[in-house]
């Protein structure tokens, strides 16, 4: 029998992709960042909002999150849609760089936060390749941070939807909700 095998895949609404990479082009040539907001499906990130959150800070080699703003950020989706939580943070990189050992280091901590409720925090970095941006994703698991494969994806389906297609929605302890879109049997 095969088994699907989901580790290391993210699965990313277009939409997304989309507003990392406008936000991106705007702050050029400085970085811009924010914060990734989604479900967990079957334990895998789905991320369905990626939220600028301008920094005072930002340079051409730095994009530092604003404190207190994840927690604002993820409480305003969350009245809009319960099921939605924290997944972690982006930033874009002027020029073709993978993520630094700062940016390693901040999301390692981010793992070690309670208050953040996300053990496996993802890092996505919109990375500068000529004239477009091409987005570098890593998760941290068990205190070492790896790459991971985006997925497209569609949207999140309706609040409520679950009922009507007989789907499994759960809430997931420690932040985001994790959703097993297979069908109840």
């Amino acid at each position: 029998m095969n088994v699907l095998r989901l580790e290391g895949r993210v699965w990313l609404t277009e939409a997304v992709a989309v507003t990392i990479a406008e936000s991106a082009e705007r702050a050029h040539p400085d970085e811009a960042g924010g914060v990734l907001i989604g479900v967990l499906s079957r334990s895998r990130p789905w991320v369905t909002a990626a939220i600028e959150i301008p920094s005072a800070h930002a340079s051409g080699s730095y994009y530092g999150l604003p404190e207190g703003s994840r927690r604002r950020v993820v409480s305003h989706h969350r009245q809009s849609d319960g099921r939605l939580g924290y997944l972690g943070e982006w930033h874009s990189h002027p020029s073709d760089v993978v993520p630094s050992r700062v940016d390693i280091d901040a999301m390692k901590r981010v793992a070690r936060d309670l208050d953040a409720c996300s053990p496996h925090p993802l890092l996505i970095v919109a990375r500068r390749r000529d004239c477009a941006y091409t987005l570098d994703a890593r998760e941290v698991r068990n205190a070492r941070v790896r790459r991971v494969r985006l997925i497209a994806a569609g949207p999140l389906p309706p609040a409520g939807h679950d009922s009507e297609s007989g789907t499994d929605l759960r809430w997931q302890p420690g932040g985001a909700h994790d959703y097993d879109l297979a069908p109840i049997r």
